[in-house]
C-alpha cells in the first residue's frame, strides 16, 4: 500500500505546529508586556500622611528634657523642691479615671 503525499502532509503539520508554537510564544510576551506598561499606583491617605508626619518629627526630638532634669536635679540638691501631695494624688487618679473612661 502506498500513500501519497504523506511526506508533504506531515511537513505541513509540523509547520503549522511550529507557527501555533510562535503564535503562543509571541502572545505571552505581549501579555508581559502589556503587564510591564500598567503601572502599580499607591496612595496614601490624609491620616496615613499626618501619622508619617507624627512618626518623623517624634523621631528627630529628644526623647530627655536634659534642660528640665537639670533644673530638677538642682532644685533637689539645694533643698528647694518641694512636692505637692495633693497635686500627685489628683494626677494619679485622674490617670487612673482616664484608663477606664
Amino acid at each position: 500500500m502506498v500513500i501519497n503525499g504523506i511526506f508533504n502532509k506531515i511537513e505541513l503539520y509540523n509547520q503549522n505546529r511550529i507557527q501555533d508554537e510562535k503564535n503562543i510564544q509571541l502572545k505571552k510576551k505581549e501579555n508581559v508586556d502589556n503587564l510591564k506598561s500598567s503601572s502599580d499606583k499607591i496612595e496614601v491617605s490624609s491620616e496615613g500622611k499626618l501619622l508619617s508626619n507624627i512618626i518623623d518629627s517624634v523621631k528627630t526630638q529628644d526623647e530627655v528634657r536634659t534642660d528640665k532634669i537639670n533644673e530638677l536635679k538642682e532644685k533637689i540638691n539645694n533643698g528647694e523642691y518641694k512636692i505637692n501631695p495633693e497635686q500627685i494624688a489628683e494626677k494619679m487618679l485622674k490617670n487612673e479615671i482616664d484608663l477606664f473612661v
